[in-house]
């Protein structure tokens, strides 16, 4: 994925484990257009649980 150079982006391609306010923050960064980077399956699905289950509460 390549980034235009006026954007900023987090390379997770060391990330292996993380907790749920991690999850917050990197989904939070993505919807504030920062990219993510070699981010594991496991972690977007984790950003994309958290960002439904927050629209539910809402």
């Amino acid at each position: 994925m390549n980034v235009p150079s006026d954007r900023f982006a987090f390379d997770l391609k060391e990330v292996t484990l993380v907790d749920s306010d991690t999850v917050r923050f990197l989904g939070l960064c993505e919807l504030e257009g920062v990219g993510l980077m070699n981010c594991a399956l496991y972690i977007r699905e984790w950003i994309s649980r958290e960002r439904n289950t927050r629209k539910l509460c809402e």
